[in-house]
């Protein structure tokens, strides 16, 4: 498997988080756009394109809050 590596570059737009999700909005040409995510609820995420501007949305991950049970302590 060949391994590409594309430079980085800074893109113009909006982002914005909210409890729920990160949401990402772009100013692009459809033909310039690949979107590339891990680590996310991929059935959950949603992408649009109207009138050239891009609106990706990312619900963020649920954090697992530690199963903390009380002990009885003899003695």
């Amino acid at each position: 498997m060949k391994t590409q590596h594309f430079p980085t570059f800074t893109l113009t737009g909006k982002w914005k988080e909210t409890s729920e999700a990160h949401v990402f909005n772009a100013d692009l040409k459809k033909e310039q756009v690949r979107v590339e995510i891990k680590d996310a609820k991929m059935d959950r995420i949603k992408a649009s394109m109207e009138n050239g501007v891009l609106a990706v949305t990312v619900p963020k991950k649920e954090v697992k809050k530690p199963d903390v049970q009380a002990i009885e302590i003899s003695g």
